[in-house]
C-alpha cells in the first residue's frame, strides 16, 4: 500500500526542471531591466523583494530548499493571484498584437512594433498598455506618421509635463491630424489639446487663421508639434518622481508575472 505521506519525487523533479527553464527564460528581461538605469533597477529590485517575501513559506521551503530567485519565481507562479495576473497581461498583449497585425497587414511588422513599444516603455513613466493603445490609435488615425519613435517621444513628454495620460494626448493628436489632413472639422480635438495645456491659445489662433487662408494643412500640424517641443524631457523628469517609479514597478511586476505564467503553461509533448 502506497504511503500517502511520502513525497512524489517525480513531481518534485518536474518542478525543479520547470524552475530551471524559467530561470533561463527570465535572465534576459531581468538583465535588461538591471542595466536600464536607476529607475529600472528600482523597479526590478522592488519586484524581486515582493516575490521573495511572498514565497517564503512551507511550500517554498519544502519544494526548493535554499534555491535562488529563479525557483522563488516559480513558487510565486503557483499562486492563483500571480498566475491570474500574468495570464491577464499575456492576453492583453496578445490582443494588442492582433490589432496591430490587422492595422499594419503583417504579423512580422506587428511583432516588431510590439518589441519597439516594449523598449519604449522601459524608459517611460507610462504603462505598456497605455503606450500600446496610444500607438495603435496613432497608427490608424495618421497612417503611421505620428506613430514613430520621435513623435511618440514628443507626445509622451507633453503628456508627462502636463499630467495627462499618454493615450488621451495621443488620441487628440491623432484626431486633429486626421481632421486637418481630410479637411473635416478640427475644433474639438484642438479644444481638447488646449484644455490639456498642450497647445497654447496663440497657437490655436494661428491654426484657425491658416485653415481659413487655405494654407497647406501640414503647417498647422507643425505648429502643434512645435508647441509639444516646449515639454522636451518631460518623461525623463517624471520618471524620477515617486509616481514614475511606482509606474515602473507596476509595469515590471506585470511583465515578470506574464513571463512566469507563460513559462508555467502546460507544454506539448511533456
Amino acid at each position: 500500500m502506497a504511503d500517502d505521506n511520502k513525497p512524489d519525487m517525480n513531481a518534485l523533479k518536474g518542478l525543479r526542471e520547470e524552475a530551471t527553464d524559467l530561470a533561463l527564460a527570465l535572465s534576459g528581461p531581468i538583465g535588461t531591466l538591471a542595466t536600464g538605469g536607476s529607475k529600472a533597477q528600482a523597479a526590478w529590485s522592488g519586484f524581486k523583494a515582493v516575490m521573495e517575501v511572498n514565497v517564503l513559506g512551507p511550500l517554498y521551503q519544502a519544494t526548493f530548499g535554499a534555491a535562488g530567485v529563479g525557483n522563488a519565481l516559480l513558487a510565486a507562479a503557483r499562486s492563483a493571484e500571480t498566475l491570474a495576473e500574468g495570464l491577464k497581461e499575456l492576453a492583453r498583449m496578445d490582443t494588442l498584437r492582433a490589432q496591430f497585425e490587422t492595422i499594419m497587414g503583417s504579423s512580422l511588422r506587428a511583432k516588431q512594433r510590439m518589441e519597439e513599444l516594449s523598449n519604449f516603455a522601459k524608459t517611460a513613466p507610462f504603462s505598456m498598455p497605455d503606450i500600446a493603445n496610444a500607438n495603435r490609435d496613432l497608427e490608424s488615425l495618421t497612417g503611421g506618421m505620428m506613430a514613430t519613435q520621435e513623435q511618440m517621444t514628443k507626445i509622451g513628454d507633453a503628456a508627462s509635463a502636463t499630467g495627462n495620460s499618454f493615450s488621451d494626448v495621443a488620441d487628440s493628436t491623432g484626431k486633429i491630424y486626421a481632421s486637418l489632413q481630410n479637411g473635416t472639422p478640427y475644433e474639438r480635438p484642438l479644444t481638447q489639446l488646449i484644455s490639456m495645456g498642450i497647445v497654447s491659445q496663440d497657437t490655436a489662433r494661428q491654426i484657425q487663421h491658416l485653415q481659413t487662408s487655405g494654407v497647406d494643412w501640414h503647417q498647422s500640424m507643425n505648429l502643434i508639434t512645435a508647441d509639444m517641443e516646449r515639454f522636451k524631457g518631460g518623461m525623463d523628469t517624471a520618471s524620477k518622481t515617486v509616481l514614475g517609479l511606482q509606474t515602473s514597478l507596476a509595469q515590471a511586476h506585470a511583465e515578470m508575472a506574464a513571463k512566469v505564467s507563460a513559462g508555467s503553461s502546460p507544454r506539448r509533448g511533456r
